[in-house]
């Protein structure tokens, strides 16, 4: 059975109607309506997921990741409410009729596509798939290659496993989206970490971004673009007011542009490239505690190697093992960026280097170990 489309619309609706209830339903779930709750859980949910939630907010969060909650599903979240406040009940399917509405409409058939219309999109997709199978030395330039390729497992697979597993963080992926189904991640993230609760559970927040891009952003699946600027708009302080004075860090895995850097030798008077004339026409975010770690400088292209994964995540992730516990997170960008910079084993057959870039402005030394955070 295919997957129902879910409209900007549906999911706005419903981000109201779960932030409505953490706010007004929680603060009235006594410790005898709790044992309730977790007892109606106890068929959806694993033991370890029943053992983390605390309170409403945990218990839809988990049902939200496991997918008994969302837009146009509400089943079990009016169990949950029902040994609550059956008022709410009746709020959540009024809401629920509204969102399963915009769902229905959103995914009416539409008219069958000519065979010759298919035809030529299948001929461009073939064209496409074999462009991006021409060097092993690959670019963020063809989106087959990011979906395909076994370079793009290795980023994934590696981010993973460390901070899942190494530090503990709680990890959430999006998997080829549409630009349209970006802005909806980006809205209910940020509508997450708005809530004064969740919140404070949280010291930071990572988000890692492995795509295709060019000058003017970040290449989505539907061959459309979203900018830097507009994705990190989301996750500002006068957005964030829970979340304000806390880490907020993004790496970017994308060309910025189509020219393959080249490499000079250096001379002992050579004056130093000051960060304006690095960072470009880039329009930055002025809100503290942002810190923006890109692949490269703007106009080139970000490498990626069968088997190994980008250059920028496999150095950032081989120095993030090895230093976190002692070194905070700026220090360690810098040792990627020398790397790249000065290795020779991070070059091109054709003598091309690649450049990492980062901006910050965290007002604290960051590290990813919480010990160390208060220094």
């Amino acid at each position: 059975m295919a997957t129902k489309k879910i409209p900007q619309e549906a999911r706005e609706l419903h981000n109201e109607l779960i932030a409505d209830l953490h706010d007004n339903i929680n603060s009235k779930v006594d410790e005898h309506d709790f044992e309730k709750l977790i007892h109606r859980l106890k068929l959806k949910l694993s033991p370890i997921d029943l053992k983390a939630c605390h309170n409403l907010i945990d218990a839809t969060d988990k049902l939200q990741k496991r997918g008994h909650l969302e837009p146009g599903n509400y089943g079990e979240l009016i169990k949950l409410v029902d040994c609550i406040d059956k008022n709410w009940v009746n709020l959540i399917r009024e809401k629920g009729e509204t969102i399963i509405e915009i769902i229905n409409k959103a995914n009416e058939p539409q008219p069958s596509v000519s065979s010759e219309e298919s035809e030529r999109a299948k001929k461009r997709r073939l064209e496409s798939d074999q462009d991006g199978q021409r060097s092993n030395e690959n670019t963020d330039g063809q989106t087959q290659i990011l979906k395909s390729s076994t370079s793009a497992n290795a980023d994934f697979c590696g981010i993973n496993d460390f901070f899942e597993k190494t530090l503990n963080f709680e990890c959430h992926v999006e998997t080829d989206p549409s630009k349209e189904e970006v802005e909806c991640f980006l809205k209910e993230t940020a509508c997450l970490f708005n809530n004064k609760r969740t919140a404070a559970k949280y010291y930071c927040l990572l988000v890692f971004i492995m795509s295709h891009g060019n000058e003017d952003g970040i290449r989505t699946n539907d061959g459309k673009t979203i900018s830097l600027v507009d994705i990190v708009s989301y996750f500002k302080n006068d957005k964030l007011k829970y979340f304000a004075g806390k880490p907020k860090c993004f790496f970017i895995q994308a060309c910025r542009g189509s020219s393959p850097q080249g490499v000079v030798d250096l001379s002992d008077d050579k004056e130093e490239v000051m960060i304006d004339q690095v960072v470009g026409k880039i329009s930055i975010p002025t809100d503290a505690n942002l810190l923006l770690a890109y692949a490269t400088t703007p106009g080139y292209y970000a490498y990626r190697r069968p088997n190994v994964g980008s250059w920028f995540f496999c150095n950032l992730l081989k120095i993030f093992k090895e230093h976190y516990e002692e070194e905070h997170v700026e220090d360690m960008l810098i040792d990627v960026k020398e790397r790249l910079a000065y290795d020779d084993e991070w070059q091109t057959n054709e003598g091309f280097k690649q450049m990492p870039c980062t901006w910050s402005t965290l007002t604290k030394r960051f590290f990813l170990a919480p010990q160390q955070l208060a220094e």
